[in-house]
């Protein structure tokens, strides 16, 4: 995603997200939500776009153009937002080494042959 690629390489960190949708007729819709705590990790982007997607009452018609932004940039060592559930420092510093090897594959490699995933509740795998 270059939209995370480049929010990665900047020295802040993003608390909006926008999806802006235009239709096939021109028709453009945008949605936005403001993130408790500002991040530039691309999981937690996707996430929060593909929900805006999904709940914000847009039309059902062809699409001709999906953009996702992040904005409202704040330097990491300002004084956080105060969130509902604090992030644990250690799931973040592994998500952060996550994000790194990612990062190594797809210069290594080349860009989108190795991608993130999630599981839902009802994705468990059956045991072997």
């Amino acid at each position: 995603m270059r939209l995370a690629d480049r929010a990665a390489g900047l020295p802040e960190l993003g608390l909006i997200v926008t999806l802006r949708i235009r239709f096939e007729d021109f028709e453009t819709h945008t949605r936005q939500h403001k993130l408790t705590v500002p991040t530039h990790d691309e999981r937690m982007i996707l996430r929060e776009a593909w929900t805006l997607f999904l709940h914000g009452k847009l039309p059902r018609k062809p699409v001709r153009l999906i953009r996702v932004g992040i904005s409202d940039w704040q330097h990491p060592d300002s004084e956080p937002a105060q969130a509902d559930f604090p992030e644990l420092p250690q799931k973040k510093e592994k998500d952060d080494r996550l994000l790194e090897t990612l990062d190594r594959v797809a210069d290594r490699c080349g860009k989108g042959k190795l991608q993130l995933g999630y599981a839902t509740k009802s994705d468990k795998r059956k045991s072997r």
